[in-house]
């Protein structure tokens, strides 16, 4: 019975809680200060009260053809969503790159960022160099004055 009610209560907190603080508490303190204590108790706990081994987040055990097919089905729906705003809400086909060009100037360069950290993962095999990559040109980034087009509300905390 103990065991149901703390699954409730972290239940509560992880889905309810964690959210409703950072959408009405963002004036107290950036949610990050929350948010990565909270991850290191999970990871935490995890490591310690379970069978869970941290190898299982980076398994990439994905065959050929469950990527084709995801594949597909990520080119389908982008593609029946594309037709649905064209055909009902067409002022409001590409209305984000259109207000803004260096917004999609962003969504490019994450798109091949990330194919560029996949790759040096499946070179390295190593998380710790790709998330040391990977934070270091986020630094470059933030640093040159583009870190706005990745965390929304960047200058509500710089102020």
């Amino acid at each position: 019975m103990l065991k149901l009610i703390l699954l409730g209560v972290e239940f509560a907190l992880l889905f309810f809680g964690v959210p409703l603080f950072i959408v009405f508490g963002t004036g107290i303190l950036h949610p990050t200060i929350v948010i990565l204590p909270v991850l290191l108790l999970i990871f935490l706990l995890l490591r310690f009260t379970t069978s869970f081994r941290f190898r299982e987040l980076i398994a990439w055990n994905i065959s050929r053809k469950l990527l084709v097919k995801n594949g597909i089905l990520v080119m389908v729906i982008s593609l029946l969503l594309l037709g649905s705003v064209l055909l009902f809400d067409p002022e409001n086909l590409f209305n984000l790159p259109r207000g803004n060009l260096m917004i999609w100037i962003s969504i490019i360069l994450t798109l091949l960022a990330g194919l560029y950290f996949a790759y040096e993962y499946s070179r390295t095999k190593s998380v710790l160099f790709t998330s040391v990559l990977h934070g270091v040109l986020g630094d470059v980034i933030f640093t040159v004055g583009l870190g706005h087009h990745f965390w929304v509300d960047m200058f509500h905390y710089l102020t």
